[in-house]
């Protein structure tokens, strides 16, 4: 079951001296990312590496090995998220050295061991797939199409109010035919433009 993080999470294992620092977050926007990285880093400020990794969904995932051997730290973070089944959902994961070298094998337990970790403290929630699109509807037809976005559990991402209103959602998946019966059916001045 494809599952998103409800809050953040945290946890910490050791190895061989060394201690990793693992945060677990939600994200509902991929460009929080970054702004989320710094914060731990400012955290952190004497950690030696913060290797991380994020799934926005299926098909977009990234991760970073920050400094450590390639393959040694971000990608195993991005298969604990994979294992998870987790979406919406970055990782980062703080170490400090500890004066013992892990090697390449180490370093990889001891990435993905801390992230699951963190993902295990976790409270989760099915996700459900989503997709975007404008609503465009003239001023008094705005309260109709907010009450609808709120009916079929739909965020607005982004507004345009003006005589011509604009609202960029995002609305479940499988609500999205719902939408386009509505406004076909009665006629509504208001309109769901895919994007």
């Amino acid at each position: 079951m494809i599952r998103a993080l409800m809050h953040p999470a945290e946890a910490t294992l050791s190895a061989k001296g060394s201690k990793f620092v693992a945060y677990a977050a939600p994200f509902l926007d991929v460009q929080e990312r970054e702004g989320w990285l710094r914060s731990i880093r400012a955290l952190h400020p004497k950690a030696r590496h913060v290797g991380s990794a994020f799934r926005w969904d299926l098909d977009w995932e990234r991760w970073d090995d920050d400094g450590e051997p390639s393959g040694s730290t971000g990608r195993p973070i991005l298969h604990a998220l994979q294992s998870a089944e987790a979406v919406r959902t970055g990782v980062a994961v703080v170490r400090y050295f500890g004066g013992t070298l892990l090697g390449v094998p180490g370093l990889i337990r001891a990435y993905r061991g801390a992230a699951e970790l963190a993902l295990d403290a976790g409270t989760w929630a099915a996700f459900v797939p989503q997709k975007s699109g404008w609503v465009r509807c003239s001023y008094p037809e705005l309260d109709t199409a907010l009450r609808w976005i709120r009916e079929t559990n739909g965020r607005v991402l982004e507004q345009n109010i003006n005589q011509e209103c604009r609202l960029h959602v995002e609305l479940p998946l499988d609500q999205w035919s719902d939408w386009e019966a509505r406004c076909a059916q009665y006629g509504s001045p208001v309109q769901l433009e895919n994007p």
